[in-house]
């Protein structure tokens, strides 16, 4: 299980927040493949871009953000922050993952762990930020498909 991954790019965060067109544009495919009447998390939600696109929709989810510097911004835009997965108890129907995975060193293990959290018939929504190594294969968009259009689907 993961314990702890050092981000150092807030800086990064911040930029990523003016990108109104390209974060509307992962959010509307987020929702065209999750039940968003289910129960839903966001792993990595950094400063709350799409946990604040959620809120928007009228819904709450639950977020994994490991980084305490965060935590407090993202409390009012989430229905439960945690620092680790394996402090919620339940399962989900949906979990997104956005520009996260190749912040982490064992990016294999988190899939793993969040693959674990899906309910039967759940699905995960991961993307990788372009050139960026992910499960150990340079993508150029996505982890593992190889396509160009910065998502990959799982379901469980």
């Amino acid at each position: 299980m993961l314990e702890k991954a050092e981000y150092a790019g807030t800086s990064h965060l911040v930029a990523t927040r003016s990108l109104v067109k390209y974060n509307n544009y992962v959010f509307r495919l987020i929702c065209r493949g999750l039940n968003m009447n289910g129960e839903l998390l966001e792993f990595g939600p950094g400063l709350g871009d799409f946990l604040e696109r959620f809120k928007t929709k009228g819904k709450l989810i639950d977020a994994v953000e490991n980084e305490p510097q965060f935590q407090e911004t993202l409390r009012p835009l989430a229905r439960k922050v945690v620092s680790r997965l394996d402090e919620l108890p339940g399962l989900y129907d949906g979990i997104v993952s956005v520009n996260v995975l190749e912040h982490i060193e064992d990016d294999r293990a988190i899939l793993r762990d969040l693959y674990a959290k899906l309910k039967p018939g759940g699905y995960s929504i991961c993307t990788c930020r372009p050139g960026r190594s992910c499960t150990g294969i340079s993508t150029r968009w996505s982890i593992t498909t190889g396509d160009t259009t910065g998502r990959t689907w799982w379901r469980k």
